[in-house]
Order: C-alpha cells, then structure tokens, then sequence
C-alpha cells in the first residue's frame, strides 16, 4: 500500500514538535482518533474512503514516531532534505520562493517528500508499511502457537479472540496471513477506528458486511 506520509510532515500530521515524548505522542494520537466520527454508513463511498485514509495517514504517522528505528530514520531524511535544498542562506530564500509561488498557481498540488527508504536508502519497496504483508511472515514457535488458536477458535466457533503483544511482534502479521487464507465463504469486517463505543462497533461491522446499520438499537444490529 501507498500511503501519502512522506508527502507531508508526519510532526505535522499529529500535531506535535520534533523533539515531543512518546506520551505527547500517545495523546496527540488519541484524541486525533477521537475526532473521526466512526459512523461511516451515513457517508457517501467517496467520503468513507477519504475518511479511511486519514486515520491511515495518522496510524501510520504514529507508528512511525513510535518506533526508534522508524524515527530515527524519518529524522535522518529530513536533514538529508534539509542539506540538498538549503546548503545556504540564498538557497534557503529562493527555495521557499519558489515554493511560495507554486502554491499560489497550483493550489491543489501537494509538494513530494523524498521516500526515505526507496529514493535515499534504494530499496525496492517500504520496509514498514501500514499494511503488512504476509508474504515476510516468519512463523517462530510462539507465532505458530497463536495462528493455531486463531484456527482453532475459528472452528470451534469461540467467539471473539484477542491477541496481545509489544509493537512490532507480528500481531497484525498473522492476522493478515490467517485472513489470507479462508475460503472465499467467509465474509470479513475491518474496524478501522478503535475508539468506538459498543453500538458503534455493532454499526461499523454491519456497515463492513453490508448489513442494516442505520439504527440505535443493538438487538435489531445483532
């Protein structure tokens, strides 16, 4: 998946300075997240995908910032982009001219961060992406313990199941992996936004199903 996070600064888009803590992270995130309105069936299709990519914008933002490595990274391109546009003071002025005066001809273009992992490092596709892909799944033994309660809870019809785990240890991966590979029987909801309210779950699901949603009463939801 491509996503437009280097197109513009990821700071930015959570609304935080360079040198924020995780915890000014962390909050900066959540009430970002609280501001979607998570009733996406009374929106148009267009408006519903337009909505989805902002909270992927942000979860990917914040992913990012999460995670040393990504950060450190993330800050290594910007100074990158920092040296080659304004080696100078001159440099500096004309480049923010110029910049100025694109913006006034071309409102509605957006100025292309450089992808710091294909464009500086040459690498032939993200690393981290907001989308895992399952094709990178390494199963270690405690991976193949939690995809085989996946599938065991499956058949035996458990209900819901929950799996927990540090960032970056594979939770979504399997997810993504386990999805992959049902039979084209089974019909599969993404709830996108996880501040909701348990109505509101109920409405995203049948949404995402295509079932009736438009209502506030959770026995004719469920």
């Amino acid at each position: 998946m491509t996503t437009k996070l280097y197109q513009q600064n990821i700071y930015d888009v959570l609304g935080v300075g360079y040198d924020a803590t995780q915890k000014e992270i962390n909050d900066a995130y959540n009430r970002m997240i609280k501001q979607f309105d998570s009733s996406t069936e009374n929106f148009s299709s267009a408006m519903q995908i337009s909505l989805e990519k902002r909270i992927s914008l942000v979860q990917e933002a914040y992913d990012t910032l999460s995670n040393d490595k990504k950060r450190s990274a993330y800050n290594q391109s910007i100074k990158y982009q920092e040296n080659i546009l304004a080696p100078n003071s001159v440099q500096a002025a004309g480049h923010q001219m110029k910049l100025s005066l694109d913006k006034n001809r071309q409102s509605d273009q957006k100025s292309t961060r450089m992808n710091v992992y294909r464009d500086y490092y040459g690498f032939s596709e993200k690393p981290f992406d907001l989308t895992p892909d399952p094709k990178y799944l390494y199963l270690s033994p405690k991976h193949k313990e939690v995809l085989a309660h996946l599938v065991y809870g499956l058949q035996e019809n458990n209900g819901f199941l929950k799996i927990i785990g540090e960032v970056g240890t594979g939770k979504t991966m399997i997810c993504r992996s386990f999805l992959r590979e049902l039979r084209a029987d089974f019909s599969i909801a993404y709830v996108f936004n996880p501040a909701i309210n348990e109505l509101e779950l109920l409405q995203t699901i049948n949404s995402e199903l295509g079932l009736m949603s438009e209502t506030d009463s959770k026995k004719k939801l469920v």
